[in-house]
């Protein structure tokens, strides 16, 4: 068998938003780029073997609904772990795909912001490094794509180009130090520029493929912040609550009250369609399989760029505008009392609007014996917390990417914004099917609100919260007066 005989992809990562969009684009077009075969690997989770997980977790995704029920004919899911050696195969299992595989897109990582050092060096540096064995022990590879982040490279106030980012030390020391433990955190943040261990771990996962790739063809695709497909498989397409997306929601379901952010920042989001085009691409170029020894790496940016992006005040407007008009099932109507950065105001007006209702809330439902309802609440108030904790270093940064790949002519990035928030209410959002209902018709109660105490005790509750922590504040200041005479 030969590679231009039976091409045959691999792609990690189908399980995420991104990694749907791409197979969902490989399947569609796989005439046009003459697969035969597309293989998935998937990694058993909890019980559940990689077989069950496609099924319930990917082939039954409306990002798939547009396609021939036969879709997945062409298609093989495998068991797998790219975070252990031989990716997790058996040899008779990695001996094959060895000798099939002719390219491979990497989607898969983890995105958590708050990973250990050491979490984040297996995740999203280790899996990688397997992946280029892997690719390496192909006689017939002719692409290996891996999907990083534009985030490496420190935030500047000038252009920043498709090249790799600064690093404070050898890549494969920080690698290893990162493993065992050896290294401070809050240092080594400090030292390279970088706000958060995944943005630190991709950086050092790129510098390790450049020097490692081998004869391996390698390009590297930095996506900006991935958001609603633009087109395909249809405008609005998504099923993630990460980043802009989280923001969006959380403001839509009235839970979301203080954001710390630059108005005039301007935001680079980016569609998912536009990404999983772009590591396709990549990986099915024709120019791919010429690459010899040490020859250099191709970084292609996915980005909106800044005349495509999207300033935080024209968010905030459209927002608004919008989820006045989409009823969205929220037990307060969507409403934000500061938009600026941290301080004293953001401080109180996040404790009066944002943190003591849903406290008020988790407490009285913890009364009140619903234990689920109480800890779905503590879970919400701590994601809200983790937005305005981890997000700043993005909301109040302006990033000049210089992509060598623009988006096409007719985007227009407020039109699309209009696409991201009429998805995000279709998908992730529960709603009302009208905005008016009949006179007399009772209007039907939302997962938030149906585990939440009556009005009444909401009331009562933030109302006693708001004089307990009056009066814990004038003791203090009476007390700090009083020694002061």
């Amino acid at each position: 068998m030969t590679a231009s005989s039976q091409p045959c992809i691999l792609v990690t990562g189908t399980t995420g938003f991104l990694g749907k969009v791409v197979l969902e684009h490989l399947v569609r077009q796989h005439e046009a780029f003459g697969l035969q075969r597309i293989v998935v690997l998937i990694r058993d989770k909890r019980g559940t073997d990689s077989q069950t997980r496609f099924r319930d977790t990917v082939s039954s995704s409306p990002c798939f609904s547009l396609l021939p029920s036969s879709w997945t004919d062409n298609i093989e899911v495998v068991s797998g772990d790219i975070t252990t050696a031989n990716l997790g195969f058996d040899p008779v299992t990695y001996k094959r795909l060895s000798e099939e595989v002719t390219h491979i897109i990497h989607c898969a990582g983890c995105v958590k912001f708050d990973l250990s050092l050491s979490e984040a060096a297996v995740v999203n540096i280790s899996s990688v490094l397997n992946l280029l064995d892997f690719a390496q022990g192909c006689p017939n590879i002719q692409h290996f794509v891996h999907t990083s982040t534009a985030y490496v490279t420190p935030h500047y106030y000038g252009p920043i180009y498709e090249t790799l980012g600064p690093l404070p030390g050898p890549a494969w020391d920080l690698y290893q130090r990162m493993l065992t433990g050896d290294l401070s955190k809050k240092k080594v943040l400090s030292d390279s520029g970088l706000p958060n261990s995944y943005n630190l771990s991709k950086s050092i996962a790129e510098h390790l493929l450049v020097t490692r790739k081998g004869h391996v063809p390698l390009t590297i695709v930095r996506p900006s912040i991935i958001s609603a497909s633009w087109q395909h498989p249809f405008p609005g397409w998504i099923d993630s609550l990460s980043a802009f997306a989280g923001f969006l929601a959380a403001y839509g379901n009235g839970f979301l009250r203080v954001i710390d952010a630059n108005p005039q920042t301007i935001l680079d989001i980016v569609p998912v369609d536009e990404v999983a085009s772009r590591l396709i691409s990549a990986a099915l170029s024709r120019k791919s399989s010429t690459s010899t020894e040490g020859e250099t790496v191709k970084i292609l940016y996915a980005t909106a760029s800044l005349p495509n992006g999207l300033p935080i005040q024209l968010v905030f407007s459209q927002m608004t505008s919008f989820f006045a008009d989409c009823q969205t099932a929220s037990f307060r109507k969507p409403h934000i009392h500061y938009l600026g950065p941290y301080g004293t105001r953001f401080r109180i007006n996040a404790f009066l609007y944002q943190s003591s209702p849903l406290w008020v809330a988790t407490a009285l439902s913890a009364v009140q014996g619903k234990s689920v309802q109480s800890r779905k609440l503590k879970s919400l108030r701590s994601g809200l917390s983790r937005l305005n904790r981890d997000f700043p270093y993005f909301t109040h940064r302006t990033f000049n990417f210089r992509p060598s790949i623009q988006l096409p002519d007719e985007f227009s990035p407020e039109v699309y914004l209009g696409v991201v928030l009429a998805g995000i209410c279709q998908n992730l959002l529960p709603r009302t099917k009208e905005r008016t209902l009949e006179k007399g018709r009772s209007k039907p109660r939302s997962l938030v609100q149906s585990f939440l105490p009556p009005r009444w005790l909401q009331i009562v509750g933030f109302t006693g919260a708001v004089l307990a922590t009056s009066r814990v504040c004038l003791l203090l200041i009476g007390n700090h007066y009083l020694r002061k005479l």
